[in-house]
């Protein structure tokens, strides 16, 4: 009897997750602009000045750089949340590019990779170039 509880459970749990991503979808988010990513990053970050950027076809990941010392940061969107990482050498892994796709490794447990699938090759390669410095 304990084996058609637990499996009755599991089915009308089942059953309201998919009610719910029925009824409400799911959320994805995007980043938007620069600019707007700017002013999100400011709002952390003081004195921060958004000078150049790129942000990945889906909207979810973006690399921005500060016009005050030219420190570049990853923005990637988790559903309705945002998470930024100031890229160094002690945070940056490896960097690639494969095509139009830009692939960051970091060492950070909590987001240890990051793709961004840009619209040029030769972006992608440009991004390559400046991060590779940074690059462990």
């Amino acid at each position: 009897m304990n084996l058609l509880y637990l499996a009755g459970s599991l089915i009308g749990v089942a059953m309201i997750v998919g009610l719910n991503l029925v009824l409400f979808g799911r959320a994805k988010s995007a980043l938007g602009n620069i600019q707007d990513l700017g002013a999100r990053i400011a709002a952390d970050i003081p004195g921060f000045r958004a000078e150049s950027g790129i942000v990945g076809n889906d909207g979810s990941a973006a690399l921005v750089t500060d016009g005050a010392d030219s420190t570049i940061f990853l923005i990637k969107a988790f559903g309705d949340r945002v998470v930024t990482r100031k890229l160094s050498r002690g945070m940056l892994r490896a960097v690639s590019a494969d095509g139009s796709t830009l692939s960051l490794r970091l060492k950070d447990f909590t987001l240890p990779k990051a793709r961004i699938a840009l619209d040029s090759e030769i972006t992608a390669r440009d991004w390559e170039a400046r991060l590779r410095k940074l690059a462990v």
